[in-house]
């Protein structure tokens, strides 16, 4: 298993074992879906933009790149940590009601917990000592 795998998916795309763990990271419950139909282990609102800037970034108000940038500074680093758990113990799928994932949230937060994980590799890394001749 590599730590860090992180996929994201459609909430109403079918669950299977390859999904891992299942989290929906959306602000509200999927319309018309019941808990048990969607296979999801976590329901964690925490890390979903604020319905402010998710209807700016929906009416046009703002482009992608202030989307990207605003929703990073809206991340709690301490709302991650449960997310990098997860994905530090198994595979993570990160479920959303979007229709177009690449253009939702997801992708910046499959990224913001990537990071957050690559940087704590490299702080655990082994520092080479220069031997003094």
């Amino acid at each position: 298993m590599l730590i860090g795998d992180v996929r994201l998916k459609r909430v109403y795309q079918h669950s299977n074992q390859q999904d891992g763990a299942r989290w929906l990271v959306d602000q509200v419950w999927p319309r018309g879906k019941r808990e048990e139909e969607l296979s999801v282990e976590q329901w964690y609102r925490a890390v979903a933009p604020s319905r402010r800037l998710r209807h700016a970034w929906e009416s046009g108000r703002i482009d992608r790149t202030t989307f990207e940038r605003r929703y990073r500074l809206e991340l709690n680093p301490g709302d991650l940590e449960p997310l990098l758990d997860q994905a530090r113990q198994s595979r993570l799928t990160l479920v959303s009601a979007v229709r177009d994932l690449e253009g939702s949230h997801l992708p910046v937060l499959r990224e913001v917990i990537l990071e957050a994980l690559q940087q704590e590799r490299a702080d655990s890394a082994p520092i080479a000592v220069a031997e003094a001749h």
